[in-house]
């Protein structure tokens, strides 16, 4: 039987997760990879606002910073999944991925902005 490399990495990764939960199927829910998006996203946005507010001596940030962090998030997030169909590595494009980086991204600015006079000068 002839298996492509990544399939064989695949295989023990899921193994090596059933162990470690007890051999048990991981708690998923429908469209879980869209949420992990959506967060991982969103944490990279609110990284960006917060390194760009320590370099400003925690002044506030203005709106516009915050869309373009987002801008940024959302862009990093469309250029990977045009990278994984261009490269052929079993990975594929989804829109709805696209939609879920930037649904993160924009929900963590937003929720950066709100609470920022919490420890903002």
């Amino acid at each position: 039987m002839d298996h492509d490399n990544r399939y064989i990495a695949d295989d023990r990764l899921a193994h090596i997760g059933s162990e470690a939960t007890g051999g048990h199927e991981r708690f998923s829910f429908p469209d879980a990879d869209k949420f992990v998006h959506a967060v991982m996203f969103g944490m990279l946005t609110i990284g960006i606002l917060a390194d760009r507010q320590r370099q400003t001596g925690w002044k506030e940030i203005p709106v516009w910073m915050a869309t373009l962090a987002v801008s940024v998030a959302s862009g990093t997030g469309a250029g990977i999944e045009f990278l994984q169909e261009i490269m052929g590595l079993g990975r594929t494009f989804e829109t709805a991925d696209m939609i879920a980086d930037a649904g993160g991204s924009m929900i963590a600015a937003q929720l950066f902005l709100m609470m920022q006079p919490r420890w903002t000068e």
